[in-house]
């Protein structure tokens, strides 16, 4: 190491002689305590009344002194005197800023589909999708208590809450009949009652004697003798032909509140096993969804066709733009990091050391 620091002290005062043509010296250890016990030494030698210029690169440097002469650490002191040179600091702020945009363009776009087990894709997440004579008849759905509920609405998972007229006065003759049915039954009840308290019936007993070839039936299944039944249908899993389930019909149900009828929304059990065996039907094809005129006329099941057609749109179309975001983003760390090392290395080439 004195040897070492002796070259050195020789190189750095001849520096002046050699006008300048001397570049940094390169000093490598094996070690990072060597590392900084021999920069150490050179930080003390007094050339000119000035300390050499220690760059040292790497980490874990245990002494407090080499931890200021870190390349990182110079980089921060060099932006915090503002003493970057434009030619560098220009092109390294126009990548800064071009990050922090893109990033807060990825976490401000809506790429999330939030579509789960008991929930579906919005109105207005899907209305790109939806054709304008199609978004119109669902926009039709909307109410003062469904205003995004339409596609539930539409798939038959969620009850307007509003009844109409004609649905209430079937209610109400519902209603007066089973009131009738239950008085004429009580009625009947209580006449049969009042007919068997008036007189006692006589009830004859009778022996069932069984019939000759009956007990010889009997007879042989005691002894265990053979008896051949008709084979029942195998119903082992692998011999079955696999079921296609269809989707569920939420039935709609009906309350009397004191005023009017109300709705029963379906339970979230329901609307789960619902929205599961919706899911698992097949998406429609383009083709298939232009000749679409009235959605409301369709089946249940080609009304789930139809959604998965719009849901599988949007999927599609938000894994490109998430790819899409993600390549601008790698670029522009592949900008900032070359700008960031262009940085770093003006400091190096500045330096009297380099450790």
């Amino acid at each position: 190491t004195y040897v070492g620091v002796r070259i050195v002290e020789a190189l750095l005062r001849n520096k002046a002689n050699l006008n300048n043509k001397l570049g940094p010296i390169l000093v490598v250890c094996f070690t990072n305590h060597a590392l900084d016990q021999f920069l150490e030494y050179i930080k003390r030698l007094n050339i000119d009344k000035e300390e050499p210029n220690v760059v040292r690169v790497g980490g874990r440097a245990r002494s407090e002194q080499m931890r200021e002469c870190s390349l990182q650490q110079q980089v921060k002191n060099m932006k915090a005197r503002r003493a970057v040179p434009r030619d560098i600091y220009k092109p390294y702020s126009t990548a800064v800023k071009r990050l922090f945009n893109i990033k807060e363009k990825i976490e401000s776009a809506d790429l999330k589909v939030t579509q789960r087990g008991d929930r579906l894709l919005p109105l207005h997440a899907l209305q790109c999708y939806i054709k304008p004579e199609h978004l119109a008849q669902l926009e039709k759905l909307s109410g003062h208590y469904s205003d995004g509920k339409q596609i539930d609405i539409w798939l038959e998972i969620w009850h307007s809450p509003s009844v109409s007229t004609d649905e209430e006065m079937a209610l109400k003759q519902v209603k007066e009949s089973k009131e009738s049915e239950e008085k004429k039954k009580f009625q009947e009840e209580w006449l049969a009652n009042q007919e068997d308290d008036q007189g006692t019936k006589k009830q004859e007993e009778f022996i069932n004697v069984d019939t000759e070839a009956v007990i010889a039936e009997d007879r042989r299944l005691l002894e265990g003798e053979d008896i051949f039944l008709i084979p029942k249908e195998s119903s082992s899993p692998a011999k079955e032909k696999k079921k296609v389930h269809a989707p569920v019909t939420i039935e709609k149900k009906y309350k009397e509140d004191r005023f009017r009828w109300a709705v029963v929304q379906p339970q979230p059990y329901e609307r789960r096993r619902a929205i599961r065996r919706g899911l698992n039907c097949k998406p429609m094809t383009e083709k298939e969804a232009d000749n679409i005129k009235d959605i409301h006329m369709l089946a249940l099941r080609d009304k789930w066709r139809l959604y998965q057609y719009w849901s599988h749109q949007l999927i599609r179309d938000n894994k490109l733009k998430t790819q899409h975001m993600a390549e601008e983003y790698l670029q522009a760390c592949r900008d900032f990091e070359e700008t960031k090392h262009e940085l770093g290395l003006h400091i190096l080439q500045s330096a009297d050391i380099i450790g």
